[in-house]
């Protein structure tokens, strides 16, 4: 599988933006030759890089160093990658969207930062959805909590408040499909 540019430039730049120079510094080290490489260099945003060396070890590699191996450092990185693409070149889009807006795009959103992928609406009503991953040849659990916090802030960017997500079902413990079950208010 592979990873767009635009996910795996968020990496290095939530390290030091978050956890400091200091942390960023400690973290390269952590990496393999090739995702040190890749990672404290330019990041082409549209280039496809693979997965697993250069977007979830990375983030493994942030969960056990910054969060005692604790998956929040997942969803964190995914909250501010939401935050930093949607509050940069989309900005003005996101001001006018609601969140069936959104929700009715969910199925394009995935591919276009991970593939092969294919994600699907199954239910939507007042204030909440579930959304389900129905491809994803090489699921891991740091990209299902990466994606997690994601939607929650996607849609808080979006001015919607009290937004929750939830992991209900997952590939990585054997299910056919991963599930979130989004709520707000």
């Amino acid at each position: 599988m592979e990873a767009k540019g635009t996910a795996v430039a968020t990496i290095p730049l939530f390290v030091k933006k978050k956890l400091g120079v200091q942390a960023y510094r400690q973290w390269l080290e952590a990496l393999t030759p090739t995702a040190r490489s890749a990672l404290s260099g330019a990041i082409n945003n549209s280039a496809w890089y693979p997965m697993n060396e250069i977007l979830i070890q990375p983030t493994k590699a942030i969960c056990e160093l910054f969060y005692a191996g604790n998956l929040k450092g997942a969803v964190e990185l995914g909250r501010f990658s939401a935050d930093h693409g949607l509050r940069g070149v989309y900005r003005f889009f996101v001001r006018i969207a609601t969140p069936d807006f959104i929700i009715a795009r969910a199925s394009q959103i995935l591919p276009l930062y991970y593939r092969p992928s294919n994600m699907i609406v199954v239910e939507k009503g007042a204030g909440h959805t579930v959304i389900r991953v129905t491809d994803f040849p090489e699921p891991d659990e740091v990209v299902e909590h990466r994606v997690l916090g994601w939607m929650e802030q996607g849609l808080i960017v979006c001015g919607v408040n009290d937004t929750t997500a939830t992991i209900a079902k997952s590939m990585t413990n054997g299910s056919p499909f991963t599930e979130y079950h989004v709520t707000w208010n």
